[in-house]
């Protein structure tokens, strides 16, 4: 099949045709292999295209979609010019939720600096998606104590429930994950204890 890039250039080639706001549309209507193909960025930043612009069909941006990749890279770039950490998924997944599932299905999960980029640009840690799951939540269903430390580290709250009424050590219990299990649930009950205690001051 096309290339992510051949697919941008006959997108932008049909823009051409329709003039300006033909232009707009069509750079919101792209492949999501945009976020396999550095090339692609560059046909980005060449044409002044809005990475903020959403994908047809799929409720994602073109930041988001590359939040999605391997290319951390090109996610940074995007920052650079300008993406929305605010932005949300049609299903009310953040960019902090996208790059954390990212990290989850690939084997350089020890390497948080993305992560942690975007929570300091402003990604809440706890934000949950129209599930009612957060990053924490992911990382419990997975089983992975590294990515739960590191959010836990960040102010990711071990108590908070799913629309389902979950919380992210049940969920881990759920999927047999027993050394996330432990983890959140020791930190669940510090975080009850100490919240506990600050209410009562």
């Amino acid at each position: 099949g096309a290339t992510c890039v051949h697919r941008i250039e006959r997108q932008l080639l049909k823009a051409r045709r329709c003039g300006r706001g033909g232009f707009l549309r069509a750079s919101a209507s792209w492949s999501p292999d945009i976020r396999e193909h550095e090339e692609c960025l560059k046909l980005v930043e060449k044409n002044h295209l809005d990475v903020n612009s959403n994908i047809d069909g799929l409720g994602l941006s073109i930041f988001m979609a590359a939040c999605l990749s391997k290319k951390e890279a090109v996610v940074r770039r995007m920052l650079q010019n300008g993406a929305d950490v605010n932005v949300r998924s049609r299903s009310g997944d953040s960019p902090l939720y996208l790059a954390t599932y990212r990290k989850l299905t690939t084997d350089d999960c020890d390497d948080t600096g993305l992560l942690k980029h975007l929570i300091e640009l402003g990604c809440g840690v706890n934000e949950q998606n129209e599930a009612g799951l957060t990053p924490l939540h992911l990382c419990a269903w997975k089983g992975n104590p590294n990515l739960i430390s590191f959010l836990l580290s960040h102010g990711a709250d071990p108590c908070v429930r799913n629309r389902q009424g979950a919380t992210p050590a049940s969920l881990a219990r759920l999927q047999g994950n027993k050394q996330a299990e432990e983890l959140l649930q020791r930190t669940e009950e510090e975080w009850i204890v100490h919240h506990s205690a600050s209410a009562n001051q």
